[in-house]
């Protein structure tokens, strides 16, 4: 995320689900296995580990961060962590309510924590649970919500929730949508975002009018490119 925001980004994803204490974490997957290793000795994890299944402390203190660059396996991050290297860094995060099973007052509380740190205007939620959205919006009317859709439900339906549910954008995959439902959802005042855009796709959604894009890569078109530009490498962005 530091290095998103070097790169010039202003807006990015994350994963948020819950430990087995009702604590918050940033992990993509339900488990650790595909992007953690054992802190003990960097081995790999055998047997599924799942967020859920373990306390915060757990977490901490028996698994890192998969990484080639040593100072990059770090501790799973919390979410104050990540809310605050947001605020830190300029960043407005689209936070993806990745478990399903988040009460409504887990999400009080996860929208409560993001507030206090980044401010109303600061921040979106994002998730394919749109009763879970909805129940924020009841509490929240000034959060910025992204609903999920999946494919075949990009309709003139969504749309109209999108209006009633404003501030909200529609997001889903890129190739779900058609020129005509981009062009309504624009007539009625709501922001279109596809996910996640290849790189040769890049200018052909431009055209079409999408909003914002989620993709894979990490730094910004520049001079009119279409190809956007990608180096693991390391650390230091040299070569960006």
């Amino acid at each position: 995320y530091k290095l998103s925001a070097r790169a010039g980004y202003t807006r990015v994803e994350t994963d948020v689900v819950k430990t087995a204490d009702g604590q918050f974490v940033i992990m993509h997957d339900d488990s650790i296995n595909r992007t953690c290793r054992n802190a003990s000795d960097y081995s790999e994890i055998v047997g599924t580990v799942n967020v859920l299944g373990k306390t915060l402390a757990e977490l901490r203190a028996n698994y890192v961060l998969a990484s080639p660059i040593l100072r990059q396996r770090r501790k799973i991050p919390t979410y104050d962590e990540f809310l605050t290297t947001c605020r830190d860094y300029g960043l407005y995060p689209v936070i993806e309510i990745k478990y399903l099973g988040f009460t409504n007052a887990e999400l009080e509380a996860l929208t409560t924590r993001a507030i206090e740190i980044l401010g109303v205007n600061g921040f979106a939620f994002c998730s394919f649970g749109l009763s879970m959205l909805d129940y924020v919006r009841s509490v929240f009317p000034k959060v910025e919500l992204y609903y999920i859709y999946g494919s075949g439900y990009v309709t003139s339906a969504a749309i109209d929730h999108m209006v009633a549910m404003q501030p909200a954008v529609l997001y889903a995959y890129w190739g779900d949508y058609t020129q005509s439902l981009i062009n309504e959802a624009h007539r009625k005042g709501v922001k279109v975002a596809g996910w996640t855009v290849p790189n040769n796709q890049f200018d052909n959604l431009l055209k079409m009018g999408f909003d914002e894009f989620a993709t894979d890569t990490l730094a910004p078109p520049l001079d009119g490119q279409s190809i956007l530009y990608s180096n693991y490498s390391g650390t230091t962005f040299a070569a960006y």
